[in-house]
């Protein structure tokens, strides 16, 4: 499991999972938390991207399952 951190005041985002070739895993719109808790148990072992955009920006961070 990964939890991201979102910024103070930010409520809303959009979160989404991608592997080296592209493949989207997770797509999450409307997230509306402070904490967001991915469940990376029934990926494959390997590289991802997960993606977090809110009215701040995206960020784009790289993990290894």
């Amino acid at each position: 499991m990964r939890t991201i951190q979102l910024s103070n005041g930010v409520l809303e985002a959009e979160v989404s999972i991608l592997d080296v070739a592209g493949r989207l895993w997770l797509q999450s719109s409307k997230v509306n938390d402070q904490q967001i808790r991915i469940v990376t148990g029934q990926l494959p072992a390997g590289v991802y991207f997960v993606t977090v955009r809110t009215v701040l920006g995206q960020r784009t961070l790289r993990f290894v399952r």
